[in-house]
């Protein structure tokens, strides 16, 4: 798909669209496990989620115990996707290049890295109000 950026709207074949999407990881039990390799490896895996889905991280922020993202993406890409994408590779590429942050976490039992914090509505919990 091609898209073009006019005037900070980006436009595809038939729709164009400005969305950006602010997302918060809190590292589990919020431990401080993001240093300088480990914000390495989130922004290369950033960059090559970038080139292979139709998300575009326009900002990462790493403190010690959170990810910040500011990312965009075609309106037809869900923010869950966007978040389900990003936690799932992210963490598997830590764990894989920096074994010790899985130990650090709980023994290393799961592929859990962060959990997002972010809300989403559902369609039945959006009531009518009438007059």
């Amino acid at each position: 798909m091609e898209s073009g950026l006019v005037h900070g709207v980006q436009k595809a074949s038939h729709c164009a669209w400005q969305i950006h999407y602010h997302v918060v990881f809190p590292v589990k039990y919020r431990k401080a496990l993001l240093d300088e390799e480990v914000v390495r490896i989130i922004t290369e895996t950033a960059q090559a989620i970038s080139e292979r889905y139709d998300i575009e991280f326009e900002q990462i922020g790493c403190d010690g115990d959170n990810i910040h993202l500011l990312c965009s993406a075609h309106p037809k890409v869900a923010p869950g996707q966007i978040v389900r994408v990003f936690k799932s590779l992210t963490a598997r590429e830590i764990f894989r290049r920096k074994p010790s942050v899985k130990k650090s976490l709980w023994g290393g039992q799961g592929n859990r890295i962060k959990r997002p914090a972010f809300q989403a509505l559902e369609p039945d919990s959006v009531h009518r109000i009438r007059p």
